[in-house]
């Protein structure tokens, strides 16, 4: 097979250089230079047979797509993914018998959020609540630092109640529930600096005893980007 080199193709009156059909120019992808490209470049086809670049954007955009016939661009990325998750896991058994304000248990996480535009979902799974069988009840909430969350966005409350299993029960009959409490809680003061968040109860008489049966505790927060 014979070769001709050429270190230039000049002096060619039409508008492209054609390439005969089933033919192709090869070689490694550092052998071909695109001189107009620059680092962050992205190649897209702008029309039929087109090939154009769109200059790099800027830090943390993201490509779109604007469909068919249409060229993509960046945009803004948008928010709703999980930026970090934090988990405690507690068995402490603990008890009370105030009925006047709500105290705190040993169930905690302090999460350091990565934005201050993040909100934070909070979860509380598993463990139990005992209630003497009197008609008593207990309540559980989430506190933020030292703010009740149980008067949520729009009123609503996120408070958990366990109410005695009979009003006139017979007498040791106890009642148990897991524990349950989520709060999206996007009320936190801006600013990236640490967040506490607490499981705090009351009973409404007698004694309240919190993991019970030493069932592990778990509770979650997952900074949300918003």
């Amino acid at each position: 097979m014979s070769k001709l080199l050429v270190d230039e193709i000049g002096g060619n009156a039409a508008a492209a250089t054609t390439i005969a059909s089933g033919k192709n120019i090869t070689g490694t992808a550092s052998q071909f230079q695109m001189t107009d490209v620059v680092q962050g470049d992205v190649l897209y086809g702008s029309a039929a047979d087109t090939l154009s670049r769109l200059p790099a954007g800027t830090s943390g955009q993201v490509l779109k797509t604007q469909g068919a016939g249409a060229n993509p661009q960046w945009a803004a990325d948008v928010g709703g993914k999980i930026l970090q998750i934090v988990q405690t896991v507690d068995t402490t058994n603990e008890e009370t018998t105030t009925s006047t304000s709500f105290v705190t248990t040993n169930v905690s996480v302090t999460i350091t959020p990565t934005s201050s535009s993040s909100d934070m979902l909070v979860m509380a799974n598993g463990g139990t609540v005992k209630v003497p069988g009197n008609g008593g009840y207990c309540n559980t909430t989430i506190y933020r630092g030292g703010t009740d969350l149980s008067a949520g966005p729009n009123g609503m409350s996120v408070e958990g109640q366990s109410y005695s299993g009979l009003a006139a029960g017979p007498s040791g009959f106890d009642f148990r529930r897991p524990e349950s409490l989520c709060f999206l809680d996007t009320a936190r003061a801006s600013g990236v600096g640490a967040v506490t968040y607490t499981i705090y109860f009351r009973v409404s008489s007698q004694t309240a005893t919190y993991n019970d049966v030493d069932s592990p505790m778990t509770l979650t927060v997952m900074e949300i980007d918003a």
